[in-house]
């Protein structure tokens, strides 16, 4: 009866005699210092971590603009018509007065430009890391897949364009001109990221970004300082 109690007291055994108790808490004991390797090579490696407390971490600048362009394209909002119309209007009217057929000599924003750009903040971020990135870009196309390659999204250069304009005319309506400048310069940095395949659809759309930065300017550039063009 005692070796029973014993048995019943301590946990079953295996066929080598040792407690089933021992060995998982050897197990738990041999995950726990794996992970603890892991994480000290991770932070000797400058991969991204956890902040430490009091410590402030700094963004990381050596993430491919491909994959953070990617991201910008899968956070833009859904917009209804008539705020599609907004951004459209907006370009439309900047093409116009650079081609000199425009009716009016003032740009007038759309109305709620502050709010229609606020949908596009996570989008109009992820461009501006981009635009900082020390990496090269790559998104990942393989020319060996001809037809069937994978090219970046269309769609979403477009209306990032748009988006970025509206902005950067807020910005400068505010007198937020060093940040109206960072925004045309992430715009800028897009383009010729985009046309990194060296696909002629890619080169078309680059030069077509291209010029809408070159209309706003056309009708903007005087409302910045001089410090400002100097930058662009």
């Amino acid at each position: 009866m005692a070796k029973a109690n014993d048995t019943k007291t301590n946990g079953s055994t295996d066929a080598m005699g040792e407690p089933e108790l021992g060995k998982r808490s050897r197990f738990v004991t041999g995950r726990v210092v794996t992970v603890l390797r892991a994480t000290v090579l991770i932070i000797a490696s400058g991969i991204a971590r956890a902040a430490l407390p009091g410590e402030e971490l700094q963004p990381r600048t050596n993430i491919n603009p491909g994959l953070l362009y990617w991201q910008a394209f899968a956070a833009l909002p859904k917009l209804d018509e008539a705020d599609s119309k907004k951004l459209d209007g907006f370009t439309e009217q900047l093409t116009a007065w650079s081609r000199g057929t425009s009716t009016v000599w003032n740009i007038k924003l759309p109305p709620g430009s502050d709010a229609l750009v606020s949908r596009y903040r996570n989008s109009l971020h992820l461009l501006e890391k981009a635009r900082l990135s020390t990496a090269p870009c790559d998104w990942g196309a393989d020319l060996a897949d001809g037809p069937y390659m994978l090219i970046p999204d269309t769609r979403g250069l477009r209306e990032l364009a748009k988006v970025s304009l509206v902005q950067a005319g807020t910005q400068v309506e505010t007198r937020r001109t060093d940040e109206s400048v960072d925004t045309l310069l992430s715009l800028l940095t897009l383009a010729r990221h985009f046309a990194s395949d060296r696909t002629l659809v890619s080169v078309m759309l680059q030069l077509r970004t291209e010029d809408l930065v070159v209309d706003y300017l056309g009708a903007e550039l005087g409302r910045y300082p001089a410090a400002a063009v100097a930058r662009l």
